[in-house]
């Protein structure tokens, strides 16, 4: 009897907790009952993945390559549920269409960036602005505690 590899087990389960996360979601009726507001400055995903990589001394374009992987596979995946829930109605994809080229352009000036910058100076600037993430997070943190 063969076993079953776990990686595929992992993406399996990691699929199915989300599809639970997106029918609870979906469940919900009326909520929020009141105007709800948040902000959130950064995306949560990019200081804790730059935390895990920058230590591990990849070369600087296995780096961008890894976390553009990953953030291109999670965006992919928000996709089902922000259509369960109906979040892509005309005007968010007209904006979306909208903001494309600067897209495309960002894609090129990194490039261009990562090709000219030194290795040891594109780690620096990396834990430059990790650093000046963390002491906003933490500012944004204590102000609210006040």
């Amino acid at each position: 009897m063969k076993r079953m590899r776990r990686a595929p087990l992992r993406f399996v389960i990691a699929g199915c907790l989300m599809c639970l996360g997106a029918a609870s979601a979906l469940a919900q009726e009326a909520f929020p009952s009141k105007t709800l507001r948040l902000v959130v400055p950064w995306p949560p995903g990019g200081p804790p993945m730059s935390i895990y990589l920058l230590p591990q001394g990849m070369d600087k374009a296995l780096l961008v390559g890894t976390t553009v992987v990953f953030f291109t596979i999670m965006n992919y995946l928000k996709l089902i549920p922000y259509t369960l829930l109906g979040l892509f109605d005309s005007s968010n994809l007209t904006t979306s269409a909208g903001l494309a080229p600067l897209g495309v352009l960002g894609i090129f000036c990194g490039v261009w960036l990562r090709k000219r910058i030194p290795e040891t100076v594109f780690y620096r600037l990396c834990y430059g602005f990790l650093f000046v993430t963390g002491v906003k997070l933490l500012y944004d943190g204590a102000s609210k505690l006040v």
